[in-house]
């Protein structure tokens, strides 16, 4: 798996437990253990999606947007503004 596939699938979790907390706080009465114990799971695990993605922000520039591998440095040098590696521009031009 990729960086920017890696990127995807967490993103995709951290909107469903997103999701899935806000139907927890709006659900009536019920059994309250139960869903304080639901909502603290979702809660941990959003706040390890969220450590991972800012881990991986901090080599996100590097990432090429096509193929989710990384930007070597030698093109980051050529063209510092690029979002494509080498690769990639080659198979686009």
């Amino acid at each position: 798996m990729s960086l920017y596939q890696a990127r995807m699938s967490l993103l995709r979790r951290q909107h469903q437990l997103a999701a899935e907390l806000q139907t927890l706080d709006s659900s009536g009465p019920g059994d309250d253990e139960t869903l304080d114990s639901l909502a603290c799971q979702a809660a941990r695990e959003l706040l390890h999606i969220k450590q991972v993605l800012r881990k991986l922000g901090d080599c996100g520039n590097d990432v090429c947007r096509h193929c989710g591998h990384l930007i070597g440095p030698e093109r980051r040098k050529a063209v510092p503004d690029t979002d494509c590696c080498v690769l990639c521009v080659d198979q686009t031009h």
